[in-house]
């Protein structure tokens, strides 16, 4: 029983050490390889649904599962940002154009019935927002646990996060093998 205990202990090690370290060095496949996405809110466009901080959870989509109200995350060009990012909202419009593509309409929290964003690149041209700009589907989210995220974005502090954590880990083996050889 003991073994089973402590293989199932070096699996969940191994998983989560992989997951911080596909996000850390390649984020964009981490929901491709493990199924889901976490994002910390970093505007107040999708409040009170939403806010500021939250870490919201998605999960990888399939095109025809997709429908008007969902909750999407995706990549558009953010002219204050100067580049594209990750933005959260509501899809309110799927079209479908006439050589077949679909596009998707989106808009945040508390706009009007046919008010929808207005998306263009970065040279100012209008844009559509497509299924190879979705990033995720919602599913649900964790209030405020976005500002220990901020703490994350040092490299350096990452660094040491893990160092510590194999130093819990191996001082954690080291006292279950002492005990168990008393």
């Amino acid at each position: 029983m003991e073994r089973i205990k402590s293989g199932f202990f070096y699996i969940i090690v191994f998983v989560l050490l992989a997951y911080v370290l596909l996000s850390f060095f390649s984020p964009d496949k981490v929901i491709d390889y493990f199924r889901f996405r976490p994002f910390v809110v970093l505007t107040q466009s999708m409040e009170p649904v939403i806010n500021v901080n939250d870490i919201i959870i998605l999960t990888k989509p399939k095109e025809e599962e997709l429908n008007e109200g969902d909750i999407i995350s995706f990549v558009a060009y953010i002219p204050e940002l100067s580049e594209r990012s990750y933005v959260t909202h509501y899809i309110a419009k799927i079209d479908v154009t006439d050589n077949g593509e679909t596009i998707y309409k989106t808009q945040g929290e508390g706009r009007a019935v046919g008010e929808y964003d207005d998306w263009k690149d970065a040279l100012g041209s209008p844009t559509d927002i497509t299924f190879e700009d979705i990033e995720g589907v919602y599913l649900f989210k964790i209030p405020f646990i976005g500002y220990i995220s901020v703490l994350f974005k040092s490299r350096m502090l990452l660094g040491l996060v893990i160092i510590n954590g194999f130093l819990i880990y191996f001082t954690i083996s080291y006292i279950r093998r002492k005990n168990h050889d008393e």
